[in-house]
């Protein structure tokens, strides 16, 4: 299985894996990480992680911070989509320019947000074909 989660949906996502490790092989975060005690690190799963470039609902400090939480990273960036030789247990982390934290759902502006510089429509596309290559790096169908 895999999941994923937007903002706090991520952080219930990841409470969720660490509760059923042996039971999913992958979590996407967006907008998202894990709150401090679900790290993943030693978990044998893989996470893509996709952030909005104009994101401050969230704390991006944090966000940093709990890059010691999850597997190895790795950034993708448009240009180079290099992903890990190795089969498990590796992040994908990927920036979607001109985004805005609420444009990863369809709910409207949200207190606090930015106002985006790309198309809803342009983004979620994005967000789409990220996830579509993740799950066939991964040999998931």
């Amino acid at each position: 299985w895999v999941v994923a989660g937007h903002s706090l949906g991520g952080a219930m996502a990841a409470s969720l894996v660490n509760r059923n490790r042996e039971l999913f092989d992958g979590i996407i975060f967006m907008d998202s990480y894990p709150p401090d005690g679900d790290g993943f690190a030693d978990w044998r799963g893989v996470v893509l992680s996709l952030f909005s470039s104009k994101e401050k609902v969230s704390d991006s400090s944090r966000m940093s911070k709990t890059l010691s939480l999850l597997p190895p990273a790795f950034w993708l960036t448009t240009g180079e989509r290099m992903y890990p030789h190795q089969k498990s247990n590796y992040t994908v982390i990927h920036v979607i320019e001109g985004g805005s934290h609420s444009l990863f759902g369809s709910y409207g502006p949200q207190y606090g947000d930015f106002t985006p510089t790309v198309s809803e429509y342009d983004f979620q596309s994005e967000v789409i074909e990220y996830m579509l290559e993740f799950f066939t790096k991964n040999n998931w169908r």
